[in-house]
């Protein structure tokens, strides 16, 4: 098991997605 690779991909793959959603513009409302 790798917990950095994990923890890598957990950090970029909230950037990434967060860029995403902005980029596409689906902002979340709560």
């Amino acid at each position: 098991m790798n917990i950095h690779n994990n923890a890598r991909l957990t950090f970029r793959g909230r950037e990434l997605l967060v860029k995403r959603i902005v980029e596409q513009g689906l902002r979340v409302e709560e």
